[in-house]
């Protein structure tokens, strides 16, 4: 995962093709956090997409936080890293 950032916008992108495509768009990567450092439940909506993401877990049709949440615990036996 590659985290880009241009003024106040902060784009996070999974393959090399994205994160050039927004490097010519005046994105800079950035250094962030890793995602798995934090605790599931502070995660904010973004980052629990991008940890689903990580880890290959279906969301399915889980849109808002709490729902995606469940999932990622369900899948993870409710561990938080």
């Amino acid at each position: 995962m590659y985290t880009l950032q241009r003024d106040n916008v902060v784009r996070i992108v999974a393959t090399e093709y994205e994160k050039e495509r927004l490097m010519t768009d005046g994105f800079v990567e950035i250094e962030s956090e890793p995602i798995s450092k934090k605790a599931i439940e502070d995660m904010t909506l973004p980052e629990l997409k991008e940890y689903a993401a990580e880890h290959r877990i279906d969301l399915g049709e889980a849109k808002k936080k709490d729902e995606i949440l469940a999932v990622i615990e369900a899948d993870n036996g409710n561990v938080s890293e």
